[in-house]
């Protein structure tokens, strides 16, 4: 299954990209997003455990599962004043 992975702020940065289609395994989770993402962007695992994740638009858990066609957008937490 094909999901879209967004990215934003720092972890946009890191990446160099602004979004990617990501190809998993049938039930895949968050989680299981996550380690293909960092083993591809090494660095995106020194902000993983500050990351929100967005599941089309709504803010899930690392394991929720995953489906063909999903959006999941990954967001650094916001500082500034």
């Amino acid at each position: 299954m094909q999901v879209q992975v967004l990215f934003f702020a720092h972890a946009r940065d890191i990446t160099g990209i602004g979004s990617l289609e990501v190809e998993l395994k049938d039930r895949a989770t968050i989680c299981d997003l996550k380690n293909v993402l960092i083993r591809t962007y090494p660095d995106l695992g020194s902000i993983e455990s500050k990351l929100a994740v967005a599941l089309n638009e709504e803010y899930v858990v690392g394991e929720a599962t995953l489906k063909n066609g999903d959006e999941v957008a990954l967001i650094p937490p916001v500082s500034g004043g």
